[in-house]
């Protein structure tokens, strides 16, 4: 493993255990087992470190988003737009390293303003608002606040359930959360319910 993503891998470990101010330069050195020197080799500071630490956790799920909007467009069906959605997403948690950009997702959500801005810069790219335009065109009848919040309750099911597959060890409760194609699958199934439900709420 070269230095530069020693250092990432570590610092992963260490922001997702521990708030933000908690972790210092010289804990990461320290737990890396490299010099302080050579992480300013490569970071310029702390918050530095953070935010290529986001970039390295959400790097799956990019480069999954990459190539499947290469296969989406508009007349793809809304379950094909959910699925390649959802898998994206499981790129991060059902990933071996899944426990800590897990927890790491969870934690950075109480930092400072600030922290958080930057982290969701990384988490909402260009692949990200092309899957919004994508799910926009499902209902184009609503308002763009309705639109919105269909889509943070939508998100927040996917994540929600994820990070509690992964935080409280579901899978030794449910046997199929053992199963990343039932997971995505069940997933699948409950966002669509979802979609339908809250469409037919705003629009009796």
């Amino acid at each position: 493993m070269d230095v530069e993503k020693k250092i990432l891998v570590t610092a992963s470990a260490l922001f997702a255990e521990n708030r933000y101010d908690s972790v210092s330069l010289r804990n990461v050195a320290k737990a890396a087992d490299i010099s302080l020197s050579a992480i300013s080799y490569y970071f310029d500071n702390k918050q530095d470190l953070y935010v290529y630490t986001a970039r390295y956790i959400f790097r799956p799920m990019h480069r999954h988003r990459r190539r499947v909007l290469e296969m989406l467009d508009e007349s793809s069906s809304r379950e094909e737009v959910i699925r390649a959605y959802i898998e994206s997403i499981c790129q991060i948690f059902l990933h071996p390293k899944g426990r800590v950009s897990a927890h790491f997702l969870w934690r950075f959500s109480y930092e400072s303003d600030e922290l958080c801005h930057l982290v969701l810069n990384e988490l909402f790219t260009s692949e990200s608002m092309r899957f919004r335009e994508l799910f926009r065109g499902f209902h184009p009848h609503l308002q763009d606040g309705e639109h919105f919040w269909i889509m943070q309750l939508f998100n927040a099911m996917i994540f929600v359930t994820l990070g509690e597959l992964i935080g409280h060890n579901s899978a030794k409760k449910f046997a199929w959360a053992t199963n990343k194609q039932e997971v995505v699958n069940r997933l699948v199934d409950s966002s669509l319910a979802l979609f339908d439900v809250q469409e037919s709420l705003m629009n009796p």
